[in-house]
C-alpha cells in the first residue's frame, strides 16, 4: 500500500510539473487498481488527485455537518502492542512534552510501513 501512496503523490506531482499527459498515465494506471478517484483539496486526508483550481469532488451530503462529503480512500496506520518502560518510556515523555498525544502512547506503536488503505465517507 505504500506504493499505491508513493504513486498518488508522485502523479499530483507530475501534474503540478506540467507534465499532464505522463499524469494522465500514471493515474491511469492506479486507477485500474483502485477504482475511480476524487478531486482534492490540499488539506483533504482522502487519497485523490489535486490540482492547480483546488477543486474538491463530492459524492454525497452530510446532513449533520451540512457539508458535502465524499468517499475516497484514507491512509491507516496499523498500530501493534509494544509497550515502553523505564529509560525508553521516560525519554518518550520528555520528547513529546506539549503535544497533545493519546493517553496509551506508552503501550502501543506504529510499525514502519505498516499501512493500510480503507475506503471512507468524509
Amino acid at each position: 500500500m505504500k506504493g499505491i501512496v508513493a504513486s498518488v503523490d508522485f502523479a499530483n506531482q507530475l501534474y503540478f510539473a506540467g507534465l499532464w499527459k505522463t499524469a494522465q498515465l500514471v493515474r491511469s494506471e492506479i486507477e485500474e487498481i483502485l477504482g475511480p478517484m476524487p478531486s482534492v483539496t490540499t488539506n483533504d486526508q482522502v487519497l485523490g488527485w489535486k490540482s492547480f483550481s483546488n477543486a474538491r469532488s463530492f459524492t454525497g451530503w452530510h446532513a449533520d455537518y451540512q457539508r458535502p462529503k465524499v468517499r475516497g480512500y484514507i491512509v491507516h496506520a496499523t498500530k501493534r502492542l509494544d509497550p515502553l518502560q523505564d529509560d525508553a518510556a521516560l525519554l518518550k515523555c520528555l520528547a513529546l512534552i506539549g503535544n497533545d498525544n493519546e493517553a496509551n502512547h506508552l503501550l502501543t506503536s506504529v510499525k514502519s510501513g505498516n499501512l493500510t488503505l480503507k475506503r471512507r465517507w468524509t
